[in-house]
This record gives C-alpha cells, structure tokens and sequence, in this order.
C-alpha cells in the first residue's frame, strides 16, 4: 500500500516524480498529462515550471513540445533520491529492526540511476535469512541488490574489497543504530 507523497504532491512535483521513474524518456504535453492524469492546463503550466528551474529540456517539433528530465542537473539528482528514499520508506521500516547499519551506495545514491539501475544496498545484521525473506516480499524484490552481511563478515569485506567499501563509503547512511 502506498502512502501519499509527502514531496511530490503539487502538479510539478508529481510531473517531476514521473520524469525520475523514465529518466531517458520524452514525452509531450498531452502525454504527459494523459499519463499523470493531471489536466492539460495544469500539465501545461508545471512543465513550463520545470522547464524554466532547470529540470527539464524542451524541444519544440512542428507544433508540439517535447520534454525530457537534465539529468545532470545537481537537484534533479537530489530529487531522484529523495524519490527513491519516500517510496521504500515502508519497506525500510521493516527491516530497521533487523539491522546495526544500512548503505544506500551505488548509482541510486548518487542520483545517476536510470530504469535498469539496481537499488544497492549494505545491510549490517545477523538476520540475513529474514531480512531476505522481508526483500523477497517488497515492492522492491527486483531492483534490489543486497549485501548483507554480519558485523564480524564486516570485517573481512573492509580488508578484502578496497573498491566496494569505496563504494559504500561515498554512500548514504539511512539506519545506524546507536549506542546510548
């Protein structure tokens, strides 16, 4: 079950979302607004706002426009993880108790992730047959990409995998537990 988005609820907010799930993709006005179901004014007026902030590219053929997402834009990137991160909110929640630390590394943390793109992820824990299970039955089952391993295999994946942990270094932290 999906929750309402807390970021992307305005007709460019939701016209944004859109373009971050197709980033290759261009589409025109009135496709834009069939596929949304948002209306053509509406559509209209949220492209020409995010034609002019910079987020997307416009081409005009004959009469119509076509618009594609600037992908190397630095907040398009920040928006498309932002976008990831709201949407597994829920499955995050479940295996938060499962975990001492989870990694978002990888493409999808730095923004530059397209439709085939996995969603890599480091998982600290001791419950790896669970938080499997709890994978497996996610929305997320075959974008995501697990490394799980246990404190003590943490160990050995820093002194053996220089360029992985590089890797994961560069990533977003989005659960670590703290001691009190």
């Amino acid at each position: 079950m999906n929750k309402p988005s807390l970021f992307f609820s305005t007709n460019a907010q939701k016209i944004l979302a859109f373009y971050l799930e197709k980033p290759n993709a261009e589409f025109y006005d009135a496709k834009v607004s069939e596929m949304t179901k948002i209306s053509r004014a509406g559509t209209n007026i949220a492209l020409r706002i995010l034609y002019d902030y910079g987020y997307l590219n416009c081409e005009k053929r004959g009469r119509m426009r076509f618009y594609k997402l600037v992908k190397d834009n630095y907040l398009v990137r920040q928006y498309k993880v932002l976008y990831l991160l709201e949407r597994m909110q829920l499955f995050l929640k479940k295996i938060i108790p499962l975990a001492k630390t989870i990694v978002l590394f990888g493409s999808q943390a730095k923004g530059i992730s397209n439709e085939e793109s996995d969603i890599d992820l480091l998982i600290v824990s001791r419950e790896e047959e669970k938080i499997r299970t709890l994978i497996n039955k996610s929305e997320f089952a075959e974008q995501i990409r697990p490394i799980i391993k246990s404190p003590v295999e943490m160990i050995t994946l820093k002194n053996n995998n220089e360029t992985l942990m590089k890797s994961i270094d560069e990533g977003i932290i989005l659960w670590e537990e703290t001691t009190d």
